[in-house]
């Protein structure tokens, strides 16, 4: 049976939240491995105000805070715990998920195990909606009681198949004894999604999960190219022979090693369907940051499913977010003659203690400074503006607006590529001419030369 391996530093946070606190509980961030949960940060669950007890979390807002829970029922909300997850999971980056959850108290919550099982079953249904059930959180999930008197750390895993908690093993080691490697890489998007006519009824939030949906099928599928190497799916992502090497300056330097990959998309294959009249297009178009977090044991196949997590995590965090943010006809499906220009937020990074880090998503026109507190509060944290990297996405300029013409109509009975292509207007480029003038002569003179070698024969 698998261990679990906690970070020092998060031992530390949970033993004085225990002595401070009393009782609190809270989500459990890290990466599974293939014989431990290695543990790298505890974010506990902000209790609620007595007015929001029965609303749900809102995406972007900070969660309402009310008075500490007083009893062990109290903080088995799991409603609230699944909202608290539900923003926690999409500000992570690919490679990293929720293991599980902390309970601090003087009580043993084992004793009375269905609000446990309750819970967890509640955190993984919204991990699952939050990846577009594309994802599933596969693992058996983690519980750690803490005592608040003692400080004593208990682990348990919840088996999915048995629902039995079993006890497990718990090691303490910086960085939970691994090293890290950050996958970094630009996907430039450039998507024309149709909108059929039976899917203009529903609201442009199912418009685009449904589109996404062909996108994400083709991203899973996608060629990865780590550091300028086609690499097999079996081998391991950083050789043992860089291994041995890092291994000598891990005490030196705790920052995680970076990668860079390139994708290249299949062609999206496309559902079987019967032709329908395209009544509009949704276009998205622009540059996104991949940013994912894996440990140096994993595999090739390990590593390109963390991008593939944060391909998907990412894009449609941000689309989501922004059609919470959308009032009134705003939501609706159907689409105006004249295109509507929409701009989803953008990623900005937070450096967590090395190597985790998180994201979050900048409206147009919100400041780093409005956004800490959203994205402080998940995470118990205090942020200054230079915490946060904004420098990874920028914000959209008034040229790829322009590039959209209001002009640019689609009529619903017009295919809008065979429009395109109709109304394109060849151009010959300046090099054109020249370029084509000299392959002539090429052409030339290799005719002559095979023309002198028949005739000397």
């Amino acid at each position: 049976m698998p261990l679990i391996a906690i970070d020092s530093t998060v031992e530390n946070l949970l033993k004085g939240r225990a002595i401070k606190k009393g009782i609190e509980s809270g989500v459990l961030i890290g990466v599974k491995s293939e014989n431990a949960y290695n543990v790298l940060y505890s974010a506990p669950t902000p209790p609620q105000e007595e007015e929001a007890l029965h609303e749900p979390l809102e995406s972007k807002a900070s969660p309402k805070r009310r008075k500490n829970p007083k009893t062990p029922v109290d903080f088995f909300d799991k409603g609230w715990i699944a909202e608290h997850a539900k923003q926690v999971i999409r500000m992570l980056p690919g490679g990293v998920t929720i293991l599980g959850v902390y309970i601090v108290t003087k009580e043993d919550p084992f004793a009375s195990p269905i609000p446990v099982r309750q819970t967890i079953g509640a955190i993984t249904k919204a991990v699952d909606e939050a990846h577009l059930d594309m994802i599933k959180l596969e693992i058996d999930p983690i519980v750690i009681h803490v005592h608040a008197s003692s400080g004593k750390f208990t682990g348990k895993i919840l088996e999915f198949l048995s629902r039995n908690l079993k006890p497990v093993d718990l090691i303490l080691k910086p960085d939970c004894g691994l090293n890290w490697v950050v996958l970094e890489s630009k996907l430039l998007l450039k998507l024309n999604l149709p909108v059929t006519s039976s899917e203009s009824k529903v609201t442009l939030r199912k418009q685009i999960q449904d589109a996404l949906t062909i996108y994400f099928k083709a991203a899973k599928n996608a060629t990865v190219i780590f550091d300028d190497q086609f690499r097999d799916d079996s081998e391991l992502l950083v050789p043992k022979s860089q291994k041995s090497k890092r291994k000598h300056a891990a005490d030196e330097e705790e920052e995680a090693k970076s990668m860079n990959v390139a994708l290249l998309f299949p062609y999206p294959e496309m559902p079987s369907f019967a032709l329908e009249p395209c009544v509009g297009m949704i276009r998205l178009t622009g540059m996104m940051t991949i940013r994912a977090l894996v440990n140096s044991k994993v595999s090739v196949k390990e590593a390109k499913e963390a991008i593939f997590e944060d391909i998907l995590r990412s894009l449609w965090s941000r689309c989501d977010l922004h059609c919470d943010s959308l009032i009134g006809e705003e939501q609706r499906g159907p689409l105006d003659s004249k295109p509507v220009i929409h701009e989803p937020p953008r990623r900005v990074i937070v450096q967590l203690k090395s190597p985790l880090f998180i994201s979050d998503y900048l409206f147009p026109g919100e400041t780093v400074k409005e956004s800490l507190p959203s994205i402080g509060e998940p995470f118990d944290l205090y942020l200054t503006e230079d915490d946060v990297d904004d420098t990874y996405e920028r914000p959209a300029a008034m040229e790829d607006f322009m590039s959209h013409s209001a002009n640019d109509t689609i009529e619903p009975d017009e295919n809008p590529a065979l429009q395109s292509l109709s109304n394109a207007t060849p151009v010959l480029s300046p090099i054109l001419l020249p370029l084509g003038v000299a392959v002539a002569f090429v052409a030339i003179a290799i005719s002559y030369i095979l023309l002198q070698q028949d005739e000397s024969l």
